[in-house]
């Protein structure tokens, strides 16, 4: 990776952002491709918020992936300005056969893979020597060019956060935002949009009582508490912890210092007793980012709830609530909130699926594979697999596969690297990429989370050759 060029990069984004503005203020119409995860709505809704401000038009359409005849579909579509927002660097071929160059702007941050100076208005973290799967996200870059187009746009970067916590950028030891993000952090906090602090982080920090908190949190999953409120009353009433203040029951912002440590302690214990290991704990207490903008109680006042609320809605097919909900729409919130308690609790009962049932999962030496083809949804595979990759619950020494059947019939494969492994020569993206061209199928991604799609016939060679490409990178 070359050396870091942030004013380059700037320099980039400040060129494209001027490209919006004068087309914006020619009439032009916009078609808006965003990816459908929790970055690619956040990214999405910064673009589509900054052109209502310059009262252009526009359409945004949330996509799964890109492929050939999607692109065609959209073209029908009027529009004189295509923008790729979280997506296409990684298939700059196919964009370049299908749309005009000097007409496409790309807004990503997923490895480059093509001939991106075909592109004049193509802008990468990747390409100036940032990776893009922890210094910055989608969100992120697309808040750089927003912030280019209008000076007042510096209110968006409470989403390019939301976006980062989506992304899972907070993969350290700290859960912490760096890199560019700690800069947007920065900015956010300084202009009064945005308060950084340490706390235990439990899905409904502000605004669900204590044992419905501990219970609704799946990121980490917790076995035997994450969706078991029966269970966490009684691992929070053994930790002498007061369930009420009155009659209004207590968030885990109410606890007290010496309570949060109870707290930890007796979940140390219980993932102990049920033979698991102490890394979900640990994972546990972290920064915490809260929008000081939304109200006090609701879903969206916490960056990690707002993260989880969009990536419910992407993934439960629900993309034009998320993107109401970026753009201000507060009158919807409850409808936000039902769509977040089905995500939930899908997602938990896929991962009490994994793992009470030992035989959807193949060990071989380099991977874990967990064979969802028959039992989980595609849109979910991206979520089951980072959840599982923190979970504990598999070697962690190994790369994780989750496969699930696409619309098509194909197979989408979900690859993320697990925790002994992430400095290993190990690059997933490039992974996913050789193996899947090798097998009629497209791939690609970052180092530590990728994916490909390939004919469910070639499935089987496809996992072959992903081992060998693992076995080949590890020198073995």
């Amino acid at each position: 990776m070359s050396k870091p060029d942030l004013k380059a990069m700037l320099e980039k984004a400040y060129q494209i952002g001027q490209f919006l503005v004068e087309k914006a203020e020619e009439s032009s119409t916009f078609l808006i491709l965003t990816h459908f995860d929790a970055d690619g709505l956040a990214a999405g809704s910064i673009l589509a918020a900054s052109l209502i401000r310059l009262n252009a038009p526009f359409h945004i359409r949330a996509v799964n992936d890109l492929n050939e005849k999607l692109i065609e579909d959209a073209l029908k579509i009027r529009h004189e300005i295509l923008v790729f927002s979280e997506l296409g660097s990684g298939y700059l071929d196919v964009i370049e056969n299908k749309c005009s160059t000097g007409k496409t702007v790309i807004i990503d941050h997923h490895p480059v893979v093509g001939r991106a100076d075909k592109f004049p208005y193509h802008i990468n973290p990747c390409s100036y020597g940032f990776d893009g799967s922890k210094d910055i996200s989608g969100a992120g870059v697309m808040y750089l060019v927003a912030k280019e187009m209008r000076g007042d746009n510096t209110d968006l970067s409470v989403l390019a956060v939301v976006g980062a916590l989506g992304d899972t950028q907070d993969r350290n030891e700290r859960r912490r935002l760096d890199g560019l993000n700690a800069l947007i952090v920065e900015e956010a906090s300084n202009s009064g949009f945005l308060k950084e602090g340490i706390d235990l982080i439990l899905f409904g920090r502000e605004t669900r009582p204590l044992h419905k908190a501990l219970a609704s949190t799946t990121s980490p999953f917790l076995p035997g508490l994450s969706g078991r409120e029966d269970r966490c009353l009684s691992l929070l009433s053994s930790a002498n912890i007061d369930l009420k203040k009155g009659d209004r029951w207590r968030t885990v912002s109410d606890l007290t210092d010496e309570e949060k440590r109870r707290l930890i302690s007796r979940i140390v214990e219980h993932l102990s007793a049920e033979g698991r290991e102490l890394e979900a704990a640990r994972s546990l207490i972290g920064s915490v980012y809260t929008l000081l903008r939304e109200e006090p109680g609701t879903i969206l006042r916490d960056g990690r709830e707002y993260a989880t609320a969009l990536n419910a809605c992407g993934r439960m097919g629900k993309h034009g609530l998320g993107i109401s909900a970026c753009l201000g729409d507060r009158e919807s919130i409850l409808q936000v909130e039902d769509v977040l308690k089905e995500y939930r609790a899908t997602l938990a009962g896929y991962m009490e699926l994994i793992i009470e049932n030992r035989s959807l999962t193949r060990e071989t030496k380099h991977m874990v594979v967990v064979r969802g083809e028959n039992s989980i949804d595609e849109r979910m595979s991206g979520a089951v697999s980072s959840m599982l990759s923190i979970s504990g619950h598999h070697d962690k020494s190994k790369v994780l596969l989750v496969v699930t059947r696409a619309e098509d019939g194909s197979a989408k494969v979900s690859a993320r690297i697990r925790e002994n492994l992430k400095n290993s020569p190990i690059d997933l993206g490039k992974v996913m990429y050789e193996a899947s061209a090798r097998n009629d199928g497209i791939g690609g991604g970052h180092k530590v989370a990728a994916g490909a799609k390939v004919p469910i016939e070639k499935l089987e060679p496809f996992l072959k050759d992903v081992e060998d490409e693992l076995a080949r990178c590890l020198g073995k």
